[in-house]
């Protein structure tokens, strides 16, 4: 993102960055139909009264990769979507968003210690919108977890990132050199993956950089990879949530975007 020079510019990115950290605080979205709270997660039990936030079953740790653990299809139909041109009639295009909310809260269940804004990797009308963010669990406070530990667990984030094929495999360092450059359909991987940077309350990874193409189930791993590194560093309770600093959203405004209100996910 630019870096603005003027402290009258400064002032607007941070009153904007503000305004839309409190836009975002509608995000506690009811599961769509065929998506369940998952079972409370005993590997790790938290101490009672400890948090309001309970350890629940995520995609961390499985293979969110094309095909696998989407017994209810979610991810198929997204992708499904993605692949499919872009709608003339807006009601489509909110038919393929609600799709895709019910597909990241079948990974991220509401009310755990990890959840994610449906949001983020958002099918838009005109737009591809590649970014991540990382925040505290209740965006009307504007507080945040630890942003060094936000940071590092974003840090770590990013080098898996790259590693990401576009039917969602995660790449050994090894494998990944060996396909780095290869001129195959499947073998794709990010392009770039910005540092991580940060706005009020927010730290996040602005681009990834996949040449203007929805790639659905790197997408999800990269969804997974983030609460994963999130966990390790102990940067939790948070919120995965898209990257809406004031250069992005002055972007989306020019381009004729909205994102949907939380009534309109349901």
């Amino acid at each position: 993102m630019v870096d603005h020079c003027w402290v009258s510019v400064r002032g607007v990115r941070a009153v904007v960055s503000c305004v839309a950290l409190v836009w975002l605080a509608g995000c506690a979205i009811v599961p769509g139909p065929g998506t369940t709270g998952a079972p409370e997660t005993s590997a790790t039990p938290q101490a009672a009264g400890s948090s309001p936030y309970r350890r629940l079953a995520t995609s961390e740790g499985t293979d969110t990769s094309k095909g696998h653990n989407d017994q209810l299809g979610l991810w198929a139909i997204a992708e499904q979507d993605a692949e499919n041109d872009t709608p003339d009639d807006l009601s489509v295009l909110l038919r393929q968003q609600q799709n895709w909310r019910r597909a990241v809260e079948h990974d991220f269940p509401p009310g755990g210690d990890i959840t994610c804004d449906p949001r983020t990797f958002l099918p838009l009308n005109n737009s591809v919108l590649v970014n991540v963010a990382v925040t505290g669990p209740d965006h009307s406070v504007l507080q945040s977890p630890d942003p060094a530990l936000l940071t590092k667990a974003l840090r770590r984030a990013q080098g898996r990132i790259l590693r990401v094929v576009e039917d969602g495999r995660e790449l050994t360092e090894e494998q990944y050199e060996k396909v780095a450059g290869a001129d195959e359909d499947d073998s794709y991987t990010p392009n770039d993956v910005s540092d991580p940077e940060g706005y009020t309350g927010v730290v996040g990874i602005s681009d990834i950089d996949t040449k203007g193409v929805r790639y659905v189930w790197l997408e999800r791993t990269v969804l997974r990879i983030v609460a994963e590194e999130l966990r390790e560093a102990g940067a939790v309770p948070a919120r995965i949530v898209p990257y809406l600093d004031a250069d992005t959203l002055a972007w989306l405004r020019e381009r004729g975007e909205a994102l949907p209100t939380e009534d309109e996910l349901r």
